[in-house]
């Protein structure tokens, strides 16, 4: 669905900042565009999740409105304020250009499924560095079957899948069950990326200090690092 808007985005020659993709006012057109339930009644919250799962265009907010009555529906993309759309189609080739995390890291492709799920959701503003629910996620976001899977074999399944990208990536994962609320765990996954070398070395040196009361800061200790690899 993204490759479909960005293929859009990239024949657009407008200069306005609004580029409307769907304006639908009449319920044949609304009929004929998306499919009604058994019932009759169109099923709006679906169209609402499937857009919310897509992973976003770089320099666009997507808007979009489908209500139960005609008022109208319309779905279409805006500009961020500081960006040109012809700098936001250089960001889509550049994209169309990057390898895929199973072409780059030789991964299986349920994990770089995974992978670019949680790269998509802008993981450097985890909270705790949790990502959002992994459950309410399944089959739009990652790609998982949970029918073929089982619900009862989602945590050993990205168990594996996480230690994979641990082996294989520069970064973190770990599944992690976390409760909302009153609601029961969903699985959510803690997702960084590791640290640098030297950043653990500074870390342990500054642990083992503290351990034995001395507190010194980290800048310090790196001199005295880089002192001793030149020696």
């Amino acid at each position: 669905m993204r490759d479909f808007f960005e293929d859009l985005i990239l024949d657009h020659a407008a200069n306005e900042k609004i580029l409307l993709v769907a304006r639908i006012e009449k319920r044949c057109e609304m009929l004929s565009c998306f499919p009604s339930s058994t019932e009759g009644v169109l099923e709006s919250w679906h169209y609402y999740r499937a857009l919310s799962a897509m992973p976003r265009i770089k320099g666009t907010s997507m808007f979009y409105h489908f209500g139960h009555d005609l008022g109208p529906w319309y779905l279409g993309f805006t500009l961020a304020s500081e960006l040109s759309w012809e700098q936001v189609k250089q960001s889509i080739k550049l994209r169309r250009l990057e390898k895929s995390p199973s072409e780059k890291y030789g991964l299986t492709k349920m994990a770089s499924d995974l992978l670019s799920w949680l790269l998509s959701k802008k993981y450097e503003d985890f909270a705790l560095h949790l990502s959002p629910d992994l459950e309410d996620d399944l089959k739009l976001g990652v790609g998982i079957d949970i029918d073929q899977i089982g619900k009862k074999n989602l945590r050993q399944l990205f168990d594996r899948l996480c230690q994979e990208i641990i082996e294989k990536t520069e970064f973190e994962a770990k599944v992690v069950p976390w409760a909302e609320g009153f609601y029961d765990p969903t699985i959510h996954i803690f997702f960084c990326k590791k640290l640098e070398l030297e950043q653990e070395a500074l870390q342990a040196v500054q642990s083992f200090l503290w351990e034995r009361g001395i507190e010194r800061k980290k800048d310090r200790i790196r001199d005295v690092l880089s002192r001793l690899a030149e020696d």
